[in-house]
């Protein structure tokens, strides 16, 4: 069986400079500061989105493109 390299979903949007390195760990100390308070815990998408670096149109873009490379 043919083992497909994966790589983390912000890591995928920096190699196609979509987002910068600095978005990206600012994403994810916001969804770390989400963990720390006990509820809902969004995806760094959804969150990147909020925050404004990523247009929804480009955050199904990625999400179809996760779905056609991983399933």
């Amino acid at each position: 069986m043919k083992e497909k390299s994966r790589r983390l979903f912000g890591e995928m949007l920096i190699a196609d400079d979509v987002i910068t390195r600095s978005q990206l760990d600012e994403a994810i100390a916001e969804q770390g500061r989400e963990r720390s308070a006990g509820g809902e815990v969004a995806r760094i998408g959804v969150i990147l989105n909020r925050l404004g670096y990523l247009k929804k149109e480009a955050l199904e873009k990625y999400i179809e493109r996760v779905m056609q490379e991983y399933i």
